[in-house]
């Protein structure tokens, strides 16, 4: 990081990754305590990266900890009926969630741009046939500009953007038929990087070794099309099965996101 000039603006990405989740709450702890919380000025994510980009353009970390360490497996995995292309389990334990914000929502579409990155499938009814779910790809990407929106449809882009084949129904967004960002863009920092961030700090939930194998991950340095650089935060240590939460695995999550956001905010 250069030391010699001032930070006009950082774009702050919040990568998909599940439950995992909780090492960017712990990230964020990190941010404010070193005192450059208020230099992010626009915030972008991907599946579960949606919510806890929401909860940051916020600003209630207590909010956004409490929400994460009342998270349960059973809010997860809501059976919905038999399996078929429209996902075994219901997403209302994660909409719950999100209704958390509802009556901050106003507010939020007042303050910094947030954007959520859902996969479009080609097909207007949704066949999943062509998703590879070993390698997790499938479909464009489309990041949605959430500012705009009324508090129904943004709820509809977050539970999309989470929506994985298969498990979760897919969604309709803007007339297209959508699953979850995951699947074809995990650090989604395109629209900040075209909105003028002078800097773009991703937030990785895969350590840097687990990450090579996701041609879907940015490792960049710099911005191929605007040059603006690129900084990668990557988990010290792995953050375990991202589907699997516990009260003591979430709290391990938080606190190695807050100790490896110390270190690297040092460079700063």
């Amino acid at each position: 990081m250069n030391r010699n000039r001032t930070v006009m603006s950082i774009g702050l990405v919040f990568s998909g990754g599940g439950t995992c989740g909780a090492y960017q709450i712990g990230f964020w702890r990190a941010l404010r305590e070193c005192g450059m919380e208020n230099n992010v000025s626009a915030v972008s994510g991907s599946s579960v990266g949606s919510l806890n980009a929401l909860l940051f353009a916020g600003g209630d970390l207590k909010l956004a900890e409490d929400i994460w360490r009342s998270l349960k497996q059973a809010d997860l995995f809501k059976l919905r009926g038999f399996l078929d292309k429209k996902g075994f389990f219901s997403q209302i334990g994660y909409a719950c969630l999100i209704d958390q914000l509802k009556d901050r929502w106003q507010q939020l579409q007042k303050g910094m741009p947030i954007y959520s990155c859902v996969s479009v499938l080609d097909r207007p009814e949704g066949g999943l046939e062509n998703i590879d779910l070993k390698l997790r790809e499938a479909g464009r990407p489309e990041y949605i500009r959430l500012n705009g929106l009324g508090y129904n449809a943004m709820k509809n882009v977050l539970l999309a953007s989470s929506a994985i084949p298969y498990v979760y129904p897919h969604r309709h967004v803007k007339r297209m038929t959508c699953i979850d960002g995951d699947f074809s863009d995990k650090t989604p920092y395109r629209p900040l990087a075209d909105s003028g961030c002078d800097e773009i700090l991703i937030l990785h939930l895969n350590t840097r070794e687990e990450a090579k194998g996701r041609r879907l991950e940015s490792d960049e340095d710099l911005d191929p099309v605007s040059g603006r650089p690129l900084y990668h935060l990557y988990p010290s240590e792995t953050l375990g099965a991202f589907m699997l939460v516990t009260k003591e695995l979430t709290q391990r999550r938080m606190q190695m996101g807050f100790e490896d956001g110390k270190r690297f905010l040092q460079d700063f």
